[in-house]
């Protein structure tokens, strides 16, 4: 089989980040449990091989980081995930005396700032993102009442049309593609004309986007590895199939997954792109795996 290398690949500088600091906070502490607001990054291979060091995940998906704080320890160490948190953590941290370390992403950190900030000069904000992803839980809990969601995947969700405001900010959760944008834009701007739009996207996320659409018009398969709770690589598969309807695409994990997978037989032509939580390692292994069949 063919194989076409799309380019970026491996880990984006907001995941290298994190995974570093969550490796700081295991050296400092050698023979502590280390425990996680979040799962670190969307990658449940990365996961997995924390969890053998003693790393203990407070997954969101189950409850609140905040309910999850209430069974921590006093005194413990604490690593934010990349995704945020809301403000109430970091008071809840101070009060039960965690040691904590700071992995959010910088484009995160970046609007929860500018949130922060409208929100203090009595601004309302429109956020544009993804119901239950962690990174637009962390963003709506810095003001309930001022910060309300859009989700074109989720139209019944109509309290951002009744907000006290008639030029709010509008933001993006940072692995939103164009599409997600224009939508929201046209919507938003249906309803407050005066909006302002700063829904800005990270650049791992619109390099990946813009470079999966320069594959050859001419391949039958499209395989994009990352996690099924990673928005970035769910992003690049619905690109994916709206680029290449001829195209058959997979969104696989990792290598087990891949081979895992009937549908290759007969392919002769494929490319390979990847979600910002991927590994090198894990880019490599499913190239050479395609590359053999």
């Amino acid at each position: 089989m063919e194989v076409i290398a799309i380019e970026p690949y491996g880990f984006c500088e907001g995941v290298v980040r994190a995974l570093n600091e969550a490796k700081i906070a295991r050296k400092e502490h050698p023979l502590a449990r280390v425990y996680v607001l979040g799962l670190l990054v969307h990658n449940e291979d990365v996961v997995e091989d924390f969890k053998h060091d003693n790393f203990f995940f407070c997954d969101e998906s189950t409850k609140s980081l905040e309910a999850w704080c209430d069974e921590i320890p006093e005194g413990s160490i604490v690593v934010y995930a990349a995704h945020g948190h809301a403000p109430i953590i970091d008071k809840i941290a101070e009060e039960r005396r965690f040691l904590t370390y700071d992995a959010t992403c910088r484009y995160v950190r970046d609007n929860a700032e500018i949130i922060a900030r409208e929100v203090h000069l009595g601004n309302s904000v429109i956020y544009v993102g993804r119901k239950n992803h962690a990174e637009a839980i962390a963003s709506l809990k810095i003001s309930p009442e001022k910060v309300r969601l859009f989700d074109s995947e989720h139209p019944e969700e109509e309290s951002w049309k009744y907000i006290d405001a008639s030029s709010p900010v509008v933001l993006a959760q940072t692995t939103m593609d164009l599409d997600d944008i224009a939508i929201a834009q046209k919507a938003i701007c249906a309803v407050y004309p005066s909006a302002r739009f700063e829904a800005k996207r990270c650049l791992a996320t619109e390099r990946r986007q813009n470079a999966l659409i320069q594959a050859p018009s001419d391949i039958d398969l499209y395989v994009i590895l990352g996690s099924s709770r990673s928005n970035n690589t769910a992003k690049l598969v619905s690109l994916a199939r709206k680029s290449y309807p001829q195209a058959f695409v997979l969104r696989a994990l990792g290598l087990t997954e891949l081979k895992a997978c009937n549908d290759l037989k007969g392919k002769k032509k494929a490319a390979l792109a990847s979600g910002a939580s991927t590994s090198p390692q894990a880019y490599q292994e499913a190239l050479a795996y395609l590359q053999s069949l």
